[in-house]
């Protein structure tokens, strides 16, 4: 697991999945607008199969074969 070194984020490393939290507390907009950054920053990456929210409120990046 690390924090960003700004505090904002979590991201945990599970397998070929990386799991992302934000550590404050903010609406699901904000989830959906850093959903919409990271896959902008992913869209030509073919390690990337899929970014979502998932039902735990944190965010997957899917690096799945």
């Amino acid at each position: 697991m690390k924090v960003t070194n700004d505090g904002l984020y979590q991201v945990m490393p599970m397998g070929r999945l990386i799991n992302v939290k934000i550590l404050t507390a903010v609406s699901n907009d904000v989830y959906k607008e850093l959903v919409e950054d990271i896959e902008s920053h992913y869209k030509n990456d073919k390690r990337v199969n899929d970014i979502y929210i998932n039902n735990a409120g944190t965010i997957m990046i899917d690096c799945r074969n």
